[in-house]
Order: C-alpha cells, then structure tokens, then sequence
C-alpha cells in the first residue's frame, strides 16, 4: 500500500511569520517606523532569495535553464551539480574562490590502489547560472538590508531609551 504524503506546511502560519508580526506591532506603537521599514524589506528579500517557489536555472548540457523547482534564487535545485554550479558561481561574481573546493574529491591518478585502470570519461564543462547578475544582486539586496536592519533597529532601540 503506498504511503500517504504529508501535505506541506508552507504558507500557514510559522514561527518566523509571526516574529515579524509581533515585531511590527512594537514598532508601530513606539512609532518605529524606519526599523518597522527595514524590517519588512529584509522580510521580504530573505523569503525571495530563500524561501519563494521558483525554477533552478542552472544551465544544463543543452544550454538551456534546469526547469526543475528550487526554492529561493540563491537555492538550487535537488541537484548536487546544481547547488555546487550555483555556490560555485556566486562566490565568482565577488571575485573569490568558493571555499568548498578544497574539499572536493578530485582524482589525481590514473590509476586506483587496487591496480585497475580508471576509466576516463571526458569531463563535461562546469554548469553555470542562466541569470548570474539577478543572483549577485538578489544576495547583494539581501545581505544590505540585513545590515541596514541591524543599523536601523541599534538607532531605534537607542532612541526609544529615556
């Protein structure tokens, strides 16, 4: 007999959902409303760069974006290739190596410990992000707002002192 699946909690009510609210009815009974501001931007570049429903768009062999469903910009699909191609590619667009590439596994040798010949296969091309410019400036938007919040809710918090 097939097992049911568990339907999806997405769009009910979430602990972070209600944080943001109760955070916003502070900041509009102390009329915070620069923090109360940047708290919504960065609510809402968080869940487009992390949480929305959306394509992968790795390029594939074909040349064409992967169609399969990703969640969030930044993210990528259930691909290792793909979220290593993505990685891979924002750590590029600020001009830096991704760290992770020390840990790969990549094989030197042509031949293994136990005396058979590995085969060699020709190495496909690295996958690269269809929209590199849209993913650098999601990750950009979303790493200012979090430090425009930051700031915003520090001048806040110190203003509302007596």
């Amino acid at each position: 007999m097939p097992r049911r699946r568990r339907r999806s909690t997405v769009g009910g009510p979430s602990f972070v959902g209600v944080v943001i609210l109760v955070l916003s009815l502070i900041f509009i009974s102390q009329r915070g409303w620069p923090a109360l501001a940047a708290l919504w931007i960065l609510a809402l570049l968080l869940w487009l760069a992390f949480f929305m429903k959306t394509q992968c768009d790795v390029e594939t062999e074909r040349g064409e974006g992967c169609g399969n469903g990703a969640r969030g910009r930044l993210r990528a699909c259930h691909l290792a290739k793909h979220k290593r191609a993505k990685r891979d590619a924002l750590w590029a667009m600020f001009g830096l190596r991704n760290p992770e590439r020390r840990y790969r596994i990549m094989w030197a040798e042509q031949h293994s410990a136990y005396g058979r010949v590995s085969p060699q296969l020709e190495k496909p091309p690295e996958p690269k992000i269809t929209r590199p410019v849209y993913d650098g400036t999601m990750l950009g938007a979303t790493v200012l707002s979090a430090i425009v919040a930051a700031i915003t809710f520090t001048f806040q918090f110190g203003l509302l002192r007596p």
